[in-house]
């Protein structure tokens, strides 16, 4: 079925999917359970996936969507540098925690995230980031 604005809509099971542009995906009343078994997945690793209480975007970044990343990673990275600010980047890290029930949880791939002052010197000697006990990054750019 088509939108008037030019959106496909299909229906699905257990939700609905709509193709909201190019490379996008949105999937709604996607439990958690399978939100994580997707994002596990190896060859899903191109796929950038953002869940948030049951809605899974799907995406597949261009090269005009990264580039436009890249430079905003230089500007933080320029300004925390120019202000004395201490930094830790945490890059495309996937950032997840669940929640109680089955269709809740976060999940989020940022082009580029960062930790800031006490928060960065917290997680640079992790080698892995655990939201059950480390914070989540002060800034997420999407």
């Amino acid at each position: 079925m088509r939108h008037g604005d030019g959106r496909v809509k299909m229906a699905t099971t257990p939700g609905q999917v709509t193709a909201a542009e190019p490379l996008r995906i949105i999937l709604r009343d996607v439990p958690w359970s399978a939100y994580k078994a997707l994002r596990d997945t190896p060859t899903n690793d191109p796929i950038r996936m953002t869940y948030l209480d049951g809605i899974l975007e799907l995406m597949s970044p261009e090269f005009l969507h990264e580039r436009g990343a890249e430079r905003l990673g230089m500007v933080v990275r320029a300004v925390a540098r120019a202000f004395d600010v201490t930094y830790q980047g945490a890059g495309s890290t996937t950032f997840r925690r669940r929640r109680r029930r089955p269709l809740k949880g976060h999940g989020c791939e940022a082009n580029a995230s960062f930790y800031f002052r006490d928060r960065a010197e917290q997680v640079a000697p992790k080698k892995a980031i655990d939201l059950r006990v480390d914070p989540p990054p002060d800034l997420a750019i999407e």
